[in-house]
């Protein structure tokens, strides 16, 4: 417990920082120079010993309490310079792409959950033929559609481009896809692919094409679960590399980069390189961590377990019909048992009576 008095000075003290008085003690503000000089004192009447600015308790620093804007100050996202005072509204999640002819606005990360969005809200009376907002076709975002979208009087009210997942065929099956992942699980194949997104590589997960990059000839862990050897019984899984050098795979300005990239050094290195491509790669290698838990997970509880399970009944109920044959057959012996046991009684009996009558008849003869 706190003595009386400690507790009250600590009342007291708090009851003064907080109070009014203090302003709310913001830095370079009377307030807080009475706050300074108050838990000073403090410091003092403590004992403590001033290692401070000229001996004292206190150690000054500069810093900046508001933003200075001027003519010097601008944004720069990739090769596109946002100045000051001009109508470049931002979007959350985007990359703007300034290609000579327009700017392009694209999506941080591919599929339906992303989306980007114009609001124009102040054309500059710029009008035209052909001149306005463009969509991207839908088989290939390196070339956009000739229909357009909207004029950049109507975009006031904010125009929505809703991203799109790849769409895919893997031997002849329909993928599942999310962004640019395309999986496909079937009785003889689970596989997962994720396509690249550079422009200027032929078929890919923004270009329409085909694509025969790879066969494959095994790989993965296969488990025969059922009494019966045959593919109704047979499960597979595979695990994906996870060595440093494969996983946090993520492009970054055209360039494949993995979390061994963000050793020392090297472009994603969090000292001096390219942080927000290392953050880029290392939420990449958590989701894939993460996923591939929950995959393990899934197998072991849904799978594995389900057969154990499975496997666990089947045993009980062998256990039990044992037992009941079992018990079958020991009524039947004990019902044999007493069985020849009255036999051998009846027997004794007879040949006791068999024994009697000649002794019977000798006495009658006197």
């Amino acid at each position: 417990m706190l003595d009386a008095d400690v507790l009250e000075q600590m009342q007291y003290d708090v009851k003064y920082l907080a109070s009014d008085r203090l302003e709310g003690r913001e830095a370079g503000t009377p307030g807080e120079k009475l706050a300074a000089d108050y838990i000073a004192a403090k410091f003092g009447n403590s004992g403590l010993m001033p290692y401070g600015d000229s001996t004292t308790y206190l150690q000054a620093f500069t810093f900046q309490a508001e933003p200075v804007l001027g003519p010097d100050q601008f944004l720069q996202i990739g090769r596109s310079t946002l100045k000051l005072d001009e109508a470049y509204p931002l979007i959350s999640r985007c990359w703007f792409v300034d290609n000579g002819t327009g700017l392009r606005i694209d999506s941080v990360e591919f599929g339906e959950d992303e989306f980007v969005s114009v609001k124009i809200s102040d054309d500059g009376s710029i009008a035209g033929a052909n001149v306005g907002i463009y969509q991207y076709a839908a088989t290939d975002t390196n070339t956009a559609n000739t229909t357009i979208l909207s004029t950049f009087t109507a975009a006031a009210n904010k125009v929505t481009d809703i991203g799109q997942d790849l769409g895919a065929t893997i031997n002849g099956i329909v993928a599942t896809t999310n962004g640019t992942i395309a999986r496909i699980n079937t009785d003889f194949l689970d596989v997962e692919v994720d396509l690249s997104s550079t422009a200027g590589t032929g078929a890919n997960a923004q270009t329409l094409g085909a694509i025969d990059a790879f066969t494959i000839t095994g790989g993965g862990a296969s488990f025969q679960l059922a009494a019966q050897v045959d593919i109704a019984g047979k499960v597979s899984l595979g695990i994906d590399n996870v060595a440093v050098r494969n996983i946090g795979q993520a492009e970054i300005e055209g360039e494949v980069k993995f979390l061994s990239d963000l050793s020392s050094g090297k472009g994603l290195d969090v000292v001096d390189g390219d942080l927000t491509g290392a953050q880029k790669v290392v939420e990449k290698a958590i989701r894939e961590v993460s996923q591939l838990r929950g995959r393990l997970g899934a197998f072991q509880q849904n799978t594995i377990g389900a057969t154990v399970r499975s496997l666990n009944i089947g045993l009980e109920n062998t256990t039990a019909a044992e037992s009941i044959i079992r018990d079958a057959d020991f009524a039947f012996e004990t019902a044999d048992l007493t069985r020849n046991q009255i036999l051998s009684a009846s027997a004794q009996q007879i040949l006791g009576l068999a024994n009697s009558q000649p002794q019977a008849a000798l006495q009658l003869l006197g």
